[in-house]
């Protein structure tokens, strides 16, 4: 019985720390957020590279991608991910995964997306939270 409450506890015991030994496409959550206006595109959103969507409620931002894949978007709060071709009018992708970011991690979910090589438009929404770190995780 001993045995057992001690696993119990170790199971909904609170993290006593954050965001360590996360896994390699993640590792590099932990690095400083660069700051990413809405409507920015570039080398801001690559993958391995955290970036704060800064002061805003929803928000954009257009990335490229070299090499076709799983493609995952994590983010650090319930909120709305979706993904569309970066041409003006295009419809949302289908996401192939949605889950929650590792256990005793600041990654609230991760959605992950079949890609091919091409640019990409990203849309946050439905935050509750005025700013948002994100960031692209490689297949």
């Amino acid at each position: 019985m001993l045995l057992f409450t001690a696993l119990l506890l170790a199971q909904t015991a609170p993290c006593a720390v954050m965001d360590v030994n996360l896994p390699t496409p993640l590792a590099a959550w932990t690095r400083p957020a660069l700051l990413v206006k809405r409507g920015e595109s570039g080398a801001a959103f690559a993958a391995g590279q955290p970036v704060s969507l800064g002061a805003m409620t929803g928000g954009d931002i257009v990335f490229t991608v070299a090499k076709p894949g799983t493609w995952g978007i994590a983010l650090d709060q319930k909120g709305w991910i979706e993904l569309f071709p970066a041409a003006e009018g295009s419809e949302a992708l289908a996401s192939v995964s949605h889950a929650h970011g590792p256990e005793c991690s600041t990654i609230a979910k991760i959605v992950r997306y079949d890609l091919k090589p091409g640019t990409y438009r990203v849309d946050f929404t439905r935050m509750p939270n005025p700013t948002a770190k994100t960031m692209l995780v490689a297949p």
